[in-house]
């Protein structure tokens, strides 16, 4: 075999020096890769929690440390909802609520739900029609699916069921409002609605036995729904990152200062037009209500381009996500139907 020429072959001495510089001067490059990947790593983490966490080392001030709404029961039980959606498109489906159309007949609504067998959804939002029969099916409903549906009216349709089933007059003489807000929200939990949307839409009632009312709705823990309007101030630090070690850290982490007494709507228009839907899911807007299958297809889409083209946070919407799945565990275990 021939031995390839080697240039300065006489400076053999020369050559070693060289290769002990180079093998020197390559070890000190690396050193200072990794140093530099190290500092960027702590640059990264400074930018995850820009201060630092003062955690006390006594017990019973550890105790009350980062405060969580959620027990670790009612964290294992969100887990378990969450883990039966099985793609990010179920996931993002838990934001949209039905609104039946106010002519809506008793047929076209159970072809409304054959459509949504086999999907996902957030809940329904009634507003006119028969209440019982509504409200007697999506209960049957909600025994098949793993994920049940959350059910909501708007104050003046949930006071006309309640008259209607309490054989009583609205607005007697010397009505306490507060007291008629209980019995309505006892009235509704009983038959698993939890959600009352509130936006004024009485006009017999002036101000302050509306407000009445729906204190005495709030009293018998019925979540107050809210009408989202881009002036708006978000009522909760809405904080985007998320624990990625494993699912109950993420959903802990997600679950911080949610407040579940309210849900804010709006309307599926906003699709239309993209900067108008990423200021409402930033200002603290909830779900959004549709009437049409095409409505609903069209909008999921939206949100979904938002969410791959970058955006929208995905923990944005996880986190309003696990609003609603707290609100469906809390269904799963409310009074029975009467």
């Amino acid at each position: 075999m021939l031995s390839l020429a080697i240039p300065n072959v006489g400076g053999s001495s020369e050559v070693v020096g060289e290769n002990k510089q180079s093998l020197e001067e390559r070890r000190q490059d690396k050193e200072s890769k990794l140093e530099k990947k190290l500092l960027a790593i702590r640059k990264r983490s400074k930018c995850f929690c820009p201060c630092p966490l003062n955690i006390p080392l006594q017990t019973k001030s550890l105790k009350n440390a980062g405060k969580f709404p959620c027990s670790e029961e009612e964290l294992q039980d969100i887990r378990d909802l969450f883990s039966s959606l099985e793609s990010f498109r179920q996931q993002l489906a838990q934001l949209f609520f039905y609104t039946p159309p106010l002519n809506l007949g008793w047929e076209d609504f159970l072809k409304f739900f054959q459509a949504f067998e086999k999907r996902e959804l957030g809940g329904i939002l009634f507003s006119a029609g028969p209440f019982e029969s509504f409200d007697k099916y999506l209960y049957q409903v909600n025994r098949v699916r793993a994920v049940p549906l959350l059910g909501a009216t708007t104050v003046s349709y949930a006071l006309q069921a309640y008259y209607s089933y309490a054989h009583r007059v609205p607005f007697q003489e010397k009505e306490d409002f507060f007291r008629l807000g209980e019995a309505v929200g006892v009235f509704l939990k009983q038959r698993k609605v939890s959600i009352t949307l509130i936006y004024k839409e009485i006009l017999d009632l002036d101000d302050k036995k509306y407000s009445e009312l729906c204190r005495g709705l709030q009293q018998s823990q019925i979540v107050q729904g809210e009408v989202f309007h881009s002036l708006v101030q978000e009522r909760e630090g809405l904080n985007p990152i998320s624990v990625n070690y494993d699912l109950m850290g993420t959903i802990a982490a997600l679950s911080a200062n949610i407040d579940r007494s309210y849900l804010r709507f709006s309307g599926s228009h906003i699709f239309h037009d993209d900067e108008a839907a990423i200021e409402t899911l930033h200002k603290g807007g909830d779900v959004f209500t549709f009437s049409s299958l095409a409505e609903f297809q069209f909008s999921e889409k939206r949100l979904l381009h938002l969410v791959d083209t970058g955006r929208v946070c995905p923990e944005i919407i996880r986190k309003k996500l696990i609003k609603v799945l707290l609100l469906k565990k809390k269904e799963l275990f409310m009074s029975p139907l009467l």
